[in-house]
């Protein structure tokens, strides 16, 4: 009996070890991607489909984790002073695995008056110089508050191009000025350059404005020249204040300078300019003008006899952040709804095959300049085709095929941009017939390929012509966009 009894304790082992699901472990060390030595204490996580493992690496940077279940993984490493890195997929079994962690940049200061005293709760922006729509620009990033001591810190920000902006008002309305270090430059010229594990130290010192009065009347709702029966908030920069129900406002302390006022209701918008130089403003009147409904024709020249209808595009507006779409009606009619009068860039989503030949209210163009939206004015009227050529090409760097992001430039105006595969193959289809450059770079992040000034300088495009339903192919050698 103890013989039967031992052999089937040794078969339910044996049948236990054999339904076991196969474990695999995951190993490596984290460096510091400036200085490439070890980054101890730094914490790994692995997410399971289930559960979340985590370990600290070592003092030399090393760390290993068992029993993991043989597959795809995903890792995360954090450490304080490093920027994290995250959602890093990889197959578990994986040795000697080799993770960079870069050192987070800090920039800290005091804000100070002309007393020398520290101003607490003063407003300290930090602004990026980077790219919108191809063109170098500033960015807001974040804000942050002094303390009592009047200090301010940012940590866990990345290598990059930064200013940094504070600006005060006290609990009594004291308003300080602006300054801003280590420039004013709206392209971020004078941006501070800052690289991986940079410490730097901006002190501001304020000093206080004079501050002036302005007053004045929203009128016009509903729209038949009579007051405004309730309460709007007019905004004049970053200020802003409250009508009181007869439609006058005031702002008791601006300081001198441009300023664009303006409200809005869910029936109409008013915004009219001033000018403060060294005395108030009084009597300034706001008229409320009614939303607009923007119609637009859509004319389809197809060689292929296409037909499109309302879902096969889309005609939208925008300004700032306010955007607004179009109902469609039929393939050759649509309306932009309950616009403000104003100033928009305009865009249209085109149906497959074709491409924009013009955009025009009244016989001018709206692409450039834009679209000025008012009471009473004509149609958007658009034309597109399919008569379009295509242009194939290439990519290499160093005589071997590379992945690169491919630029179309016409007359100086960016047309279209894409991504070359890994075998640096592009295509573009739907193209309108013209002369064009084509442009090779690494980093679409640091094309500004809106600036025509840039691109000449930089760029080393080829030239070609696109001609109607032709196809044209092109050979590209990468470059390195600069700095």
């Amino acid at each position: 009996m103890r013989t039967l009894a031992a052999l089937l304790i040794i078969a339910a082992t044996a049948f236990a070890q054999s339904t076991d699901p196969k474990t695999c472990s995951i190993d490596g060390a984290i460096t510091n991607s400036v200085t490439h030595a070890p980054v101890p204490r730094a914490q790994v996580e692995i997410s399971l489909p289930d559960r979340l493992r985590t370990t600290q690496s070592d003092a030399g940077g090393k760390w290993r984790v068992k029993d993991l279940p043989c597959g795809a993984v995903s890792i995360s490493v954090s450490r304080i002073g490093y920027i994290d890195k995250a959602g890093v997929p990889l197959e578990a079994p994986t040795q000697d695995l080799r993770i960079e962690l870069t050192p987070q940049v800090v920039l800290a200061g005091r804000v100070i008056d002309d007393e020398g005293d520290p101003i607490q709760n003063a407003h300290v922006s930090l602004l990026t110089s980077g790219l919108l729509e191809g063109r170098r620009t500033i960015l807001s990033n974040a804000g942050a508050g002094t303390n009592d001591l009047g200090e301010y810190r940012f940590s866990g920000l990345s290598a990059g191009r930064y200013i940094l902006c504070a600006s005060a008002t006290t609990n009594t309305g004291r308003l300080y000025s602006e300054q801003c270090l280590p420039g004013t430059a709206e392209d971020g010229a004078d941006a501070l350059q800052a690289t991986a594990g940079y410490e730097g130290r901006i002190d501001f010192t304020l000093s206080p404005l004079p501050v002036y009065r302005i007053s004045g009347t929203v009128e016009g709702a509903p729209f038949d020249g009579t007051p405004f029966d309730g309460t709007l908030m007019v905004q004049a920069g970053r200020f802003a204040t409250q009508s009181r129900r007869d439609g006058t406002f005031v702002f008791p302390a601006l300081p001198a300078g441009h300023y664009k006022l303006s409200t809005e209701t869910e029936r109409g918008s008013a915004e009219t300019a001033i000018v403060i130089t060294n005395a108030d403003v009084e009597g300034v009147r706001m008229r409320l003008e009614p939303r607009v409904n923007v119609s637009g024709i859509v004319r389809a020249l197809s060689i292929a006899s296409k037909t499109i209808g309302p879902r096969d595009y889309d005609a939208f507006i925008w300004a700032g952040a306010t955007s607004v779409g179009s109902s469609n009606e039929s393939g050759e009619a649509f309306t932009i709804s309950n616009v403000a009068p104003g100033l928009y860039r305009f865009s249209f989503k085109l149906p497959k095959g074709f491409y924009l030949k013009s955009a025009t209210v009244a016989g001018h163009d709206i692409i450039a300049p834009g679209l000025a939206v008012s009471a009473g004015m004509s149609p958007i009227e658009i034309t597109i085709s399919d008569d379009g050529g295509a242009i194939e090409g290439d990519v290499t760097a160093d005589d071997a095929p590379t992945d690169a992001w491919i630029y179309l430039e016409r007359d100086g105006q960016p047309v279209r941009n894409s991504q070359a595969d890994a075998k640096g193959h592009f295509h573009f289809d739907a193209v309108p017939p013209g002369d064009y450059k084509v442009y090779a770079w690494d980093d679409n992040s640091k094309v500004e390929y809106a600036s025509p000034a840039w691109m000449q300088r930089y760029g080393k495009p080829v030239a070609l012509s696109v001609s109607p339903s032709q196809s044209t192919h092109v050979k590209l050698v990468r470059q390195i966009a600069p700095e």
